[in-house]
């Protein structure tokens, strides 16, 4: 009997070593294994491929190293205990994730697509590579989605403080990487057949003028229409919107709801196609306007803002205009969208801005490009919603629908369920929306007795425009302006997840009317705000849950030519 129970005894003793070392050794690659999560978060972050080929390469040897010395009987049979139990299962599926996504990912890294992408770029070889690296991203895809799904099971209420923040701090890394790479693995089997792999296609591509806010990003000004054929890109045709005659008539089917919050005008003037949130419909009409003028509609259609026409900048680098000047990044917005209206005559501002817009589109489709520089850009453009793609073919659109690329609707839905969206409309045909300043918030509040969240959606302007913009010209101020000149008057809205109820709307404290639209499925409140230059107003609009479920509100709204703050929404009981 003495006997078993030191057999015992030296069994445990030998037990609490092998896991006791065991854990020292995991313990220190899973330091080290932080460490590199860290460095690619940023080496992603700065969109620097050699640093994050290095990093992933890193991150990869600590977690098979740590996931080695976790993966055997001794240590799995100490997971079902008390205490101790559930932060070495927690130290095991954190290796175990990490080590997955790693070995996906490196194929990805070190293909020609990873390598090209780390140094000059041009647009024919990009989607040559693309669509070669369809499988390997199809893998990396699928490893990352794995590795995500296995953090997911680790439950961290029963995990040690380190262990807690440790597995935070993987998750921070793997569930974006995740993210990003199902998304291109699913451009891969779009992207390079709507761009000509397989044949010659036509692209509409509608220039958005935020310096004339809708919806969308800007009125839609200018018209490019870009094929691409196997590898080789043309810039077939640019007209402007006066290229258009006015519709007496819309040219598509507008939905009552939609001809509730902007009348027909959506459908009339080429210049509103955006107004709506709903990009499907406003590229449906832009394609009909486009067959108007050409007696052919595009193979797709892409809307773009200013912010790209930079980012692509940003990629080539200055580029010579015809006046002799040379345009940059960061003289873009004032040479394209303020100067025009202060010094040229209409005419003469749609053959400069035409101008402006072929050199940097010609000089980017004909490359190369910095990569680093455009994926940056173009990745948070992406990300503003300053980019909306629509395909007239179903298998096509069947990729986009629910995507951030498919419009402001199509962001909002897809951002969640509590998620929110501000809307905004210039009520003039002025182009001082350059001076436009923008804060939104929310807040949601719980003063109902039958235990429905209230939500308000906060959102502050500022009319920055000097006190001479009363003096500018008509082109600047508009020949329409509702208010007086240097005025900025903008239709806000705010709309609400489908299934909420509306609640009140006031401005600067008080009530004020409001246009209530349940357009798309969604509860729409629009209000008018009037800023003289230097003035400021907040709107908020509240709206009432359909159900007793807890409410996380998260907020997109209309890109704006300035980054866009953020304000404290009040909340309080009313």
């Amino acid at each position: 009997m003495v006997l078993a129970c030191a057999v015992v005894a030296l069994v445990l003793v030998a037990v609490v070593a092998w896991l006791g070392v065991r854990g020292a050794l995991a313990a220190r690659e899973l330091g080290a294994l932080r460490a590199s999560a860290a460095q690619v978060q940023r080496a992603a972050a700065e969109r620097d491929l050699p640093a994050l080929r290095q990093a992933v390469t890193e991150a990869t040897a600590h977690a098979e190293a740590a996931r080695s010395l976790t993966d055997d009987p001794v240590w799995r049979a100490a997971e079902v205990l008390p205490g101790i139990g559930p932060n070495a299962a927690a130290v095991r599926l954190a290796a175990a994730s990490v080590a997955e996504l790693g070995s996906g990912a490196q194929p990805l890294l070190a293909s020609d697509l990873g390598s090209t992408l780390s140094g000059g770029l041009d647009l024919s070889t990009a989607l040559t590579l693309l669509a070669d690296a369809g499988p390997l991203l199809d893998d990396a895809s699928a490893s990352a989605g794995r590795a995500a799904a296995t953090i997911d099971t680790i439950d961290t209420d029963a995990l040690l403080g380190p262990v807690r923040d440790g597995v935070a701090q993987l998750d921070e890394t793997v569930t974006p990487v995740a993210s990003w790479l199902a998304g291109a693995a699913d451009a891969a089997q779009w992207v390079p057949g709507m761009l000509g792999a397989d044949g010659p296609r036509s692209v509409l591509v509608a220039l958005q003028n935020s310096a004339e806010l809708r919806s969308g990003g800007g009125l839609t000004g200018s018209f490019l229409l870009v094929t691409f054929d196997r590898g080789t890109v043309t810039l077939a045709d640019q007209v402007d919107s006066g290229d258009f005659p006015v519709s007496r008539e819309p040219v598509g089917e507008i939905p009552d709801t939609t001809r509730a919050l902007y009348g027909d005008v959506v459908g009339t003037y080429v210049q509103n196609a955006t107004m709506t949130a709903d990009f499907s419909l406003s590229a449906q009409l832009l394609s009909a306007w486009w067959s108007r003028h050409s007696d052919r509609a595009p193979d797709a259609v892409v809307s773009i803002d200013p912010i790209v026409l930079r980012t692509l900048l940003a990629a080539t680098g200055p580029v010579a205009l015809e006046d002799g000047t040379s345009l940059t990044a960061d003289s873009l917005i004032d040479t394209l969208l303020v100067k025009p209206y202060l010094d040229l005559s209409g005419p003469e501002q749609s053959v400069y801005q035409r101008g402006v817009t072929t050199a940097v589109v010609q000089r980017a489709l004909g490359g190369p490009l910095d990569a680093r520089a455009l994926i940056s850009g173009l990745g948070e453009a992406l990300g503003a919603g300053r980019i909306s793609i629509w395909s007239p073919d179903p298998a096509v659109q069947r990729h986009l629908d629910g995507s951030a690329v498919a419009g402001m609707r199509a962001r909002q839905l897809a951002a969640g369920e509590d998620a929110f969206a501000v809307l905004l409309n210039d009520a003039t045909t002025a182009k001082l929306d350059s001076w436009l300043r923008m804060d939104v918030g929310s807040t949601v509040s719980n003063c109902r007795g039958d235990d429905r969240d209230e939500v308000s959606v906060t959102v502050r302007l500022t009319n920055t425009a000097p006190a001479e913009a009363a003096t500018y010209p008509p082109s600047m101020t508009g020949g329409y302006n509702p208010a007086s000149p240097g005025d900025l008057v903008t239709d806000v809205a705010a709309v609400a997840p489908e299934g909420w109820f509306f609640g009140a709307v006031a401005q600067d404290g008080d009530s004020v009317p409001s246009r209530l639209v349940v357009d798309g499925g969604l509860p729409t409140s629009a209000a008018r705000v009037t800023l003289s230059p230097g003035a400021t107003s907040t709107l908020q609009f509240r709206f009432v849950a359909p159900d007793a479920d807890p409410v996380e509100p998260t907020l997109v709204h209309t890109p704006l030519l300035s980054d866009v703050g953020s304000v404290a929404s009040v909340g309080q009981c009313l």
